[in-house]
């Protein structure tokens, strides 16, 4: 049979992991009729810090990326506690810090840290941050050595350390990580999100697959660009709400095992893989809630036998960029 371009443009998944700012209106009024805050804002605008950083008080952001050398000062982390203003949204990109130690009290919920020099955190660095809600800690230099459970542990109670029970987004991006611990998440056990992607792993060994499968409110994983060539069979048996799973740039030659576990996974992005062909024992198992399957960019494919995406249900494609020697026919990839 002649070699021929066949594009499968059904749609295209552009899928990002996006950072949310939390947007708020400051409304509430004073007795005299006039915005609560306004008394403030001028003093809180006039003070050392939003003179250093960018005070957005419409999007209750404070945004001191490539504003510092080091962390914020006793005084500075002063103004922001005894201020009648709480900014949700903290962003300290960019600022060459090199470690974490224990942050003060403070109801911060967005906390960005990513793009520094990050080494190093001290244990309980984020205890005092109680309402912290997402954490990004990406494009760092953190090592497995380094990210141990008592990191994220909480507050101490009379007899324990009380877990971060509202940080749902953990984005571990970009470090030198090869493995994680098994109990690395203790603390935070209420995570859905958990981005891992651009480390390199080569292998997820059996302490990365217990600390990543106990972390059974998760919706969103990202492991592209991680060197693996495979995933163990039971790492997503835990999350069994797991809607998002994205595996792009990796060394998958054949689909994984673990996919049989994804019972409730909605997008699926396996771009960049060296997967040479679907048919056999190498189809798509049954995925009834698959909603978006992204295979771009991956010139091996190619074949695709009958059956191969038959157990997948009103699924929107990606453009599949290859040359394919062998796709039998439209009816035999979904279901009629």
């Amino acid at each position: 049979m002649k070699l021929k371009i066949i594009n499968i443009l059904i749609c295209t998944l552009h899928y990002f992991i996006l950072t949310n700012v939390h947007t708020q209106a400051v409304s509430d009024e004073n007795t005299s009729g006039e915005p609560s805050v306004s008394k403030n804002v001028a003093t809180l605008k006039e003070n050392d810090l939003c003179k250093k950083c960018i005070c957005d008080l419409e999007n209750n952001l404070i945004d001191c990326t490539k504003k510092l050398n080091s962390w914020l000062s006793n005084e500075e982390w002063n103004v922001l506690i005894n201020g009648n203003f709480t900014f949700e949204t903290i962003k300290l990109e960019h600022n060459n810090l090199s470690s974490i130690p224990i942050l003060p009290t403070y109801d911060v919920k967005h906390l960005y840290i990513g793009y520094n020099q990050i080494d190093s955190i001290a244990n309980g660095a984020f205890q005092n941050l109680s309402d912290l809600t997402s954490l990004d800690l990406s494009h760092n230099k953190l090592t497995s050595k380094v990210l141990l459970p008592d990191v994220f542990k909480g507050p101490y109670t009379v007899s324990d350390y009380k877990a971060l029970y509202n940080l749902k987004s953990l984005n571990l991006g970009y470090n030198e990580l090869h493995f994680l611990d098994a109990d690395l998440f203790e603390h935070v056990p209420n995570l859905e999100e958990l981005i891992l992607c651009s480390n390199n792993f080569q292998v997820i060994d059996g302490l990365s697959e217990v600390a990543i499968s106990g972390l059974t409110s998760l919706k969103v994983l990202d492991i592209s660009y991680m060197e693996i060539k495979t995933l163990p069979q039971t790492l997503l048996h835990g999350p069994r709400d797991l809607e998002t799973l994205i595996a792009a740039g990796n060394l998958f030659s054949k689909l994984p095992d673990a996919l049989s576990f994804a019972k409730n996974l909605a997008r699926l992005v396996l771009n960049e893989n060296p997967i040479e062909d679907l048919q056999g024992d190498n189809i798509f198992p049954v995925m009834t809630n698959l909603k978006y399957l992204s295979m771009s960019y991956m010139p091996k494919l190619r074949h695709i036998g009958v059956g191969a995406m038959s157990e997948l249900q009103t699924t929107c494609y990606s453009k599949a960029l290859a040359t394919f020697e062998d796709i039998r026919s439209s009816q035999y990839l979904l279901p009629p």
